[in-house]
């Protein structure tokens, strides 16, 4: 088990204004809201005459293309504070 103080060294959870319990809740909302995603918009485009199969594989991949972009543009972000700070 971590302990509170490994985390906040880790994450800067005071520095940021947050605690692991929001962190904790937010990183489950987020995941529930994905899985969530992940299934019923194929089964919305399959009523549309879509294929399940594809439309499944079409919303995995962009969700993935829009994570990675996410990722990308954080790493981006704080380089550029970093040097313009």
């Amino acid at each position: 088990m971590t302990s509170p103080n490994i985390l906040e060294r880790l994450f800067k959870l005071s520095e940021n204004q947050t605690t692991v319990r929001t962190e904790v809740a937010a990183g489950v909302t987020t995941f529930l809201t994905m899985a969530y995603i992940i299934f019923v918009n194929p089964a919305i485009l399959a009523e549309a005459g879509v294929p399940f199969s594809g439309a499944l594989f079409a919303t995995c991949m962009r969700r993935r293309s829009v994570r990675w972009s996410w990722a990308w543009w954080r790493i981006i972000r704080s380089r550029w504070r970093r040097e313009w700070a």
